[in-house]
């Protein structure tokens, strides 16, 4: 035993000196020697866990829970690698025996929690987090936790009521407030001038928290390409990726100078693409506000524009903070930010009309000569296929519940009404979970919806599997008052025609937007009875549909929506003219 004191004292001088090498070699000799020793095996799976080396973590563990069967650490250790090696459902169930040996650790509950909800049992995650609050009622992490998870769910009363008791708590921290006005996004109960002044009443209160100048905006040499940054924790498979990624593609390097902060802490196959189109790729996200505040200044970004908003993985306090002179918001959050040193919102002229945008927004709204987005589908999109013969017309929507509220669910249940053999198909990814289909099941028979006239499917993995569910669905039925973007350009482009209700605010006038620059605006409502009219009208225009689905692919690639040349152009038009605003 002297022997491995002696070996575990070397090994902490030459962690504890900065020589993590030395360290992890002292420790692999000694562990060969003294293969069941608990304190070298914990030394070495700290050392694994400092230097990311989750798969030697992992094999640490492995031999650290056969040492201490009944000890709850090593089975939280465990629980946290396999999370981070995106091994779930065992990582779910390491953390369960670590629950059950240690009831009152709240982290090991938190992280069973998230482990339940990669895996797909988002009702096991809600359990976890449920039993969490009760032990603990004054933890406001798990109060977090617990609205976000629902808002997946599409629980928006739920979670409202979660990050409201979360955001009473003294130890809620700032992301708390996002996630608050998030939630506030997707609710159907909030008019419009109650959700701008949630916003705008939080900005003001954030801001005062940062009083840092702006670096000054100097003036560009003629010729002089303008620094852009886009900071984004989604540059990789997600919806933002999906818009930014043409963008990049048709960059007008002339004329901007493109600097990509990624901070992404899951690359992919899509953070590789648009990493290879960035002129400069900075990975930030191991870096804390100021850092990468320091980082942005240290570049000379002249225009920063945030892709985020109040969603997962914002950085408003580095807006608040003044990293750059000029700062923009676009594409990733559907509302004002509220924050006062955000400058600008990049927006279109349907998503935004003049008369009344600027009342819900403490940016000033910048309007891009088209849409205020353009899409590119991907290569992995399959071909369009005949419809299929099948009795009664398919509605579908593949939006993510959230935004299914009760505004919603009534407006598509009026819809079912007048189409009475008409179905409607479901897909979103927590659909997968038997709990939350149980739950959207009871909503809808609380409208008047039998279960039999739903098909709710989970998540298709790959992209191909994905589009090619479009092709059973025959008209797409957007959401209120929160629009789909992705999943509407996505169903356009499978050939199915969406229908959208347009509201005041942005996130209720994107569809508006969408079908209007393909060339689709008869496809637009005004009004909850000229949705449910558009509707039944096409249910029963089967010449028109089939039309459409032939027609549909060519339509999209020659409108406003993909002409990724004339949207890069008006892109830097745009932000020009923003750099020589007053």
């Amino acid at each position: 035993m002297a022997g491995a004191e002696t070996r575990i004292a070397a090994i902490e001088a030459a962690r504890n000196a900065g020589d993590f090498d030395r360290a992890e070699r002292l420790c692999r000799q000694a562990l060969r020697q003294f293969r069941d020793n608990t304190a070298l095996v914990a030394l070495g799976v700290s050392l694994a866990i400092a230097r990311r080396d989750w798969p030697r973590a992992r094999a640490l563990l492995g031999r650290a829970v056969r040492l201490l069967p009944d000890t709850a650490g090593p089975w939280r250790d465990l629980g946290v690698v396999l999370l981070a090696l995106g091994e779930n459902a065992e990582a779910a169930n390491a953390l369960d025996r670590a629950v059950s040996i240690e009831p009152e650790a709240p982290m090991a509950r938190l992280n069973l929690a998230l482990a339940r909800r990669r895996a797909g049992d988002f009702g096991g995650a809600e359990a976890a987090l449920a039993d969490l609050v009760a032990l603990d009622p004054d933890f406001a992490r798990g109060w977090n936790n617990l609205g976000t998870l629902r808002l997946a769910m599409g629980d928006i009363p739920g979670a409202v009521a979660a990050l409201d008791r979360a955001a009473a708590l003294p130890d809620a921290s700032p992301r708390v407030a996002s996630n608050r006005l998030l939630a506030a996004t997707y609710r159907d109960d909030l008019d419009d001038a109650a959700l701008f002044a949630a916003h705008r009443d939080w900005g003001a209160a954030f801001a005062a928290t940062d009083t840092t100048p702006a670096p000054p905006r100097t003036a560009r040499a003629a010729g002089a390409r303008l620094r852009v940054g886009l900071l984004s924790p989604d540059l990789r498979r997600h919806s933002v990726a999906f818009f930014v990624e043409p963008l990049l593609r048709a960059w007008p390097r002339a004329r901007l100078e493109a600097f990509a902060y990624a901070d992404v802490t899951r690359p992919d196959a899509t953070t590789a693409r648009i990493e290879a189109l960035a002129e400069h790729w900075r990975p930030v996200a191991g870096l804390d506000n100021d850092a990468l505040t320091q980082a942005i200044r240290d570049d000379g970004i002249d225009i920063l524009i945030d892709l985020a908003g109040h969603t997962w993985g914002e950085r408003v306090a580095v807006f608040a903070g003044r990293a750059a002179p000029l700062q923009l918001t676009w594409l990733g959050y559907p509302h004002s930010t509220g924050l006062p040193q955000m400058d600008f919102r990049l927006v279109d002229a349907v998503t935004d009309p003049r008369d009344y945008a600027a009342a819900l927004s403490t940016e000033r709204l910048l309007r891009l000569p088209g849409c205020f987005l353009c899409y590119a589908p991907p290569d992995e999109a399959p071909a369009i296929a005949p419809p299929a013969a099948r009795d009664g017309i398919v509605f579908g929507s593949f939006n993510n519940i959230a935004k299914l509220g009760e505004a919603t669910l009534a407006l598509w249940a009026r819809v079912l009404a007048a189409v009475p053999d008409s179905r409607l198909l479901l897909k979103a990814q927590s659909l997968d979970d038997a709990t939350v289909r149980d739950r959207l099941t009871a909503r809808f028979a609380a409208h008047g919806v039998a279960a039999g006239r739903l098909d709710l499917r989970g998540r298709v993995d790959s992209l191909a599997g994905h589009f090619a569910t479009y092709n059973e669905v025959d008209i797409a039925l957007d959401t209120t008052p929160y629009c789909g973007t992705t999943t509407s350009c996505e169903a356009l482009w499978m050939g199915v025609p969406v229908i959208t209700l347009a509201g005041r605010r942005h996130a209720a006038r994107v569809g508006a937007s969408l079908l209007h620059h393909a060339g689709l605006p008869d496809l637009v409502a005004a009004t909850a009875d000229e949705f449910v009219a558009i509707a039944a009208g096409l249910a029963t225009d089967a010449p028109r549909r089939a039309g459409l689905r032939t027609t549909m692919r060519d339509r999209l690639a020659g409108s406003p929506l993909m002409d990724t040349g004339a949207f890069a152009t008006g892109f830097a038009d745009t932000l020009a003219a923003a750099w020589a605003a007053p």
